[in-house]
């Protein structure tokens, strides 16, 4: 019962594993469908900020203003330049961490498989012995009746106690 709670609660914490690495790669695809939206937003203000600067321009005379208007163009662009390097860097460092994590998952999965298969070959190879035993301990012979007759309690007889080969006590009755 211990052993098979033990493998109970190791497929439990593999399946848990294997849901919180789903759940993290699902929060990654939902992280990288915002950053998207986040960069198309920026590439619209962008383009709305530049359709803005050209209409100034052409209403406003005077270098100042017009020089004004393409400084804040420019920081925005390094913002925005900015704001993608650091998001790729977050989320290659995040596909990074959830690839070490499932891998982390995987090879405790195959310990653990390991070792359970020893434990499934001990038990298997044990009740093959057993059974063996209890074929060689049960075999009986017919009686030999050559010249007198033998009755039913002396033709069946065995020892009182065997020992089998793991040293159980076998009761003989």
């Amino acid at each position: 019962e211990d052993a098979d709670a033990r493998a109970a609660s190791a497929l439990r914490e593999r399946d848990a594993a294997r849901a919180d690495a789903e759940r993290r790669a699902a929060e990654q695809l939902r992280r990288e469908a915002d950053a998207a939206v986040a960069v198309e937003r920026a590439e619209r203000a962008r383009s709305e900020a530049q359709a803005h600067a050209d209409a100034m321009s052409s209403r406003i005379d005077g270098l100042a203003q017009a020089r004004e208007a393409a400084e804040a163009l420019a920081k925005t662009k390094a913002e925005e330049a900015v704001i993608a390097q650091r998001l790729e860097r977050n989320a290659d460092a995040r596909a990074k961490a959830a690839t070490k994590e499932a891998e982390a998952c995987r090879d405790a999965f195959d310990r653990d498989r390991k070792l359970w298969d020893g434990v499934r070959r001990r038990l298997h190879n044990r009740v093959v012995e057993l059974q063996g035993n209890i074929r060689v301990f049960v075999r009986v012979r017919p009686a030999l009746t050559v010249g007198s007759k033998v009755s039913s309690d002396e033709a069946v007889s065995c020892p009182p106690s065997r020992a089998n080969s793991s040293g159980d006590e076998v009761e003989v009755p």
